[in-house]
């Protein structure tokens, strides 16, 4: 066989190449590849490390800690365990673990950091976060691990405890009323890991493209989206007195003048208000042709697709709470409204929130289906959150597995916060190794932002967000069914 590769660089802890062995030895049949790998990854760690290594990629070992010994150059180790931790304990052995995350970032910040702290995650549990983890400027130099083959998780749901709590409500509903006070409200629910559908019409298939989707609509009165802010980097310039005219998004309506745009440097001219459609290229962003940035319209008034009519006849709330998902008329992006109300009269859905979820925008109206109304639980697998009387409502596959599900209720948008203050104020060398993100809740009503005049938007979040911060390491870390962005690098 060829020589194995050379030993990883020295600044890589023992910890991390442990991580590595150990799941390496979990896809490679032992021991034909021990010996390469014991030379490739573990090359000048001491001996316990060795030993630890070797015993976690045994065949049917139980999960052990990666313990970091001082060679690895750790100014010091902290365990914490969702299972069986205290926030009592010192967190300074695996028997001593902290229960909860945000107590070992206060352990971490105690210790003055030379060469910096691991704050090693134990398997077992998961840990479940009631606020996000915020890591600002006085948490630099922690590496947050865990081993990836013991599918440690770290979610932003919350458990709903209903398990042998559910009654029949009707031949196939069944409503729990044990709700903790932090889930009286969520968009997205899932029951034993599997992905649940809040109660819509047309029924469908979120899985299968174009399912469920009712076509027809008709607009009838159109906006601008409040929540769509447009890119500071514009500068609105007169073309004959080379006043700067605005930085914002009103273009001025009788003069001639140029728009000038940081992600290029060909300024784009705009002669009464109207476009001159311009190439720019040599930008962040593929060659188009485009305006500086786009006078963002959308439906805020529809008349609902003639089906919908006989359905919401039935609806007790006239629509109100629900959400519209819709495609763009020409399908290549896609809006979501907060429904304020509908009228029988004329079958007309009006809008109180929505349609920034792209941005160029049209007056027209596209294929479309309504949730998170009551009388549209009718198939197995929806739910509706009945926030007036406090109670889930469920549709189940199988009713007599019911009693025993587990529910969990995705809360928190941002999960894990790397946040400096400033530019001057960075957060610096903070590692995030080997573990699972979910339950991150959805954002896809939250504010957007144009960030490049183009005819895309988006939002400023996601379930790991980092912002005037360097040197942050992801490795190894798997999203799983987060209801938005799953990394943000922000400034």
């Amino acid at each position: 066989p060829p020589p194995p590769p050379p030993p990883p660089p020295p600044q890589i802890p023992c910890a991390v190449r442990q991580a590595a062995f150990v799941y390496a030895s979990s896809i490679l049949t032992p021991p034909r590849h021990q010996a390469r790998l014991n030379q490739s990854l573990l090359a000048g760690c001491d001996s316990q490390s060795l030993a630890l290594a070797h015993a976690r990629s045994s065949i049917g070992a139980e999960p052990s800690p990666v313990l970091a010994a001082p060679a690895d150059g750790y100014d010091q180790v902290f365990f914490v365990s969702a299972l069986n931790g205290s926030d009592s304990y010192s967190g300074l052995s695996p028997k001593t673990p902290f229960k909860t995350l945000h107590r070992a970032q206060l352990a971490a910040r105690s210790v003055a950091k030379k060469s910096g702290v691991l704050v090693q995650l134990l398997p077992g549990a998961t840990f479940y976060l009631s606020s996000s983890l915020v890591l600002t400027s006085d948490d630099s130099k922690v590496t947050w691990a865990a081993n990836p083959g013991d599918g440690v998780v770290v979610s932003g749901a919350a458990r709903i405890p209903c398990e042998g709590k559910w009654k029949a409500v009707s031949s196939t509903t069944y409503a729990c009323s044990s709700l903790p006070a932090e889930a009286a409200s969520f968009d997205s629910l899932f029951a034993n890991g599997q992905r649940l559908i809040r109660a819509r019409y047309p029924d469908g298939d979120p899985l299968a493209p174009k399912s469920g989707y009712s076509s027809g609509c008709k607009t009838l009165e159109t906006w601008q989206p409040a929540n769509t802010q447009y890119p500071l980097n514009l500068k609105i310039v007169s073309s004959n007195t080379n006043a700067t005219l605005s930085t914002g998004s009103v273009l001025p309506s009788d003069q001639q003048f140029t728009v000038y745009v940081s992600d290029t440097d060909v300024p784009r001219t705009i002669e009464n208000g109207k476009t001159q459609q311009t190439l720019y290229s040599n930008t962040r962003f593929n060659e188009t042709y485009n305006s500086p940035f786009w006078d963002t319209t959308s439906p805020s008034k529809i008349t609902a697709p003639s089906d919908f009519k006989s359905r919401a006849a039935n609806w007790s709330a006239a629509g109100k709470d629900a959400v519209v998902k819709m495609l763009h008329p020409a399908g290549w992006g896609s809006w979501a409204f907060e429904v304020d109300s509908y009228s029988a009269a004329d079958n007309s859905l009006t809008f109180s929130k929505g349609g920034f979820q792209e941005a160029r925008g049209n007056g027209g109206c596209g294929a479309m289906y309504i949730e998170n109304v009551k009388e549209e639980l009718t198939v197995a697998n929806e739910f509706y959150l009945d926030k007036a009387t406090g109670q889930l409502l469920f549709i189940p596959t199988d009713p007599a597995t019911l009693q025993s599900m587990t529910f969990e209720a995705p809360l928190l948008p941002r999960l894990i916060q790397v946040r400096g203050s400033s530019t001057t104020d960075l957060v610096e060398d903070i590692s995030f190794v080997g573990f699972n993100i979910t339950g991150a809740s959805p954002t896809y009503l939250s504010s957007y932002e144009v960030p490049s005049g183009g005819d895309w938007s988006l939002h400023r979040g996601a379930a790991l967000f980092v912002d005037n911060a360097k040197g942050i390491k992801l490795s190894m870390l798997n999203f799983d069914q987060v209801d938005g962005n799953a990394v943000f690098f922000s400034n």
